[in-house]
């Protein structure tokens, strides 16, 4: 797994709308089960290599449906309806998952987790992606403290800090691959809730992954939702 900067500005704009969306989404935390992300944790979960991931208190809302706080301002209609502001569902992560499929052109991306960690003790168990081998790609965004960490296939450990980087509005990106052989867990430290929005492919298509890579380091997402939804009402 490797750490990389963000520089596609349009897709850091979706990232954004996304982490807000669901920090603006009302919800109820539960700070149990505490997070245990220890190496003793670890040796434990290789061990038994169930494929099994244990329970965290995180919220996931890859696979909800929900209205946003966003809203589409309705004129009125002479004799038929007054003046409203519609609300908005959580369509963008369709969008943004179908302009990585179509940019790529491989159908096999989706949205595997678009979670909130609770502050201070938020956090993903260890997994190794036995039961679903996977290549991903994971935004995190934490304006406080956080880490990640990763047991490549030799066995070599890895930190990753949550950082602040100068344009990247509180993000990190980590790309790499779970098959089996790997494992990660991360966890929220700081005093703010934590976003993680992790995209993911079966680890067999390298180069669908290495492309969105790129895509993210050296891109230029200039479509927006609102322009993609038009193009899709109109193809229609």
């Amino acid at each position: 797994m490797k750490k990389i900067l963000i520089n596609n500005v349009g897709l850091l704009s979706d990232l954004d709308r996304l982490a807000q969306q669901v920090l603006a989404h009302p919800m109820t935390y539960s700070y149990l089960p505490k997070p245990n992300i220890s190496m003793a944790k670890l040796k434990e979960k290789m061990d038994a290599n169930d494929g099994i991931m244990d329970e965290s208190n995180t919220i996931d809302y890859a696979g909800r449906i929900f209205q946003t706080h966003e809203y589409i301002h309705q004129r009125a209609i002479p004799g038929v309806s007054k003046t409203f502001n519609q609300p908005t569902p959580c369509t963008l992560k369709n969008h943004l998952i179908d302009y990585v499929r179509r940019r790529t052109d491989n159908k096999q991306w989706e949205m595997d987790t678009w979670e909130i960690q609770p502050d201070k003790w938020g956090w993903t168990p260890w997994h190794n992606g036995k039961d679903k081998p996977i290549n991903f790609v994971r935004f995190v965004w934490n304006s406080g403290t956080g880490f990640t960490r990763y047991v490549s296939h030799d066995k070599k450990a890895y930190k990753y800090q949550d950082s602040k980087y100068s344009g990247q509005k509180c993000w990190n990106c980590l790309v790499g691959k779970l098959d089996g052989r790997q494992w990660l867990a991360d966890r929220n430290t700081g005093i703010h809730k934590r976003v993680v929005i992790q995209l993911a492919l079966p680890s067999k298509y390298d180069k669908a992954h290495e492309e969105f890579i790129d895509m993210i380091q050296n891109g230029n997402k200039t479509e927006t939702y609102d322009m993609w939804d038009s193009e899709r009402a109109n193809a229609s």
